[in-house]
């Protein structure tokens, strides 16, 4: 069984603009990933789901997954930079092949409108 992957954009910023099929979906899902830009720092895209005051909307007893995506510029040792980045990546991919080929669904959340610029197309492309 394969489960379902929802990839859910949080908007700008402000927690009541998410919208009413974004709360539906992180209602209902087991699992969310979360992209962060530094390994030690808070993702601001689950910071704006917690802010939401949105009654039945909780993350308690989800597995939230974060995704340590480091956003540098690279001038100077590119390659080195790539490569971890690149590491980053398939770490997250091999988690959420493994979650969804074990029939689980999950969301991933990403600040602004993912239709546009997000996050999630390098997993996307990484996935097809």
């Amino acid at each position: 069984m394969t489960g379902k992957l929802y990839v859910i954009g949080v908007g700008p910023g402000d927690p009541e603009l998410l919208t009413l099929k974004a709360v539906r979906v992180l209602r209902e899902v087991p699992c969310i990933c979360v992209p962060k830009g530094r390994e030690e720092g808070n993702s601001l895209a689950l910071s704006i789901v917690q802010k939401a005051r949105i009654e039945g909307l909780t993350l308690e007893g989800k597995e939230i997954i974060e995704a340590h995506f480091p956003m540098r510029k690279t001038r100077n040792n590119q390659e080195s930079e790539n490569c971890e980045l690149d590491t980053k990546w398939q770490e997250t991919i091999e988690t959420v092949y493994s979650r969804l080929n074990k029939g689980i669904d999950m969301a991933f959340i990403t600040i602004g409108d993912p239709t546009i610029y997000s996050t999630f197309f390098y997993l996307y492309d990484k996935l097809l």
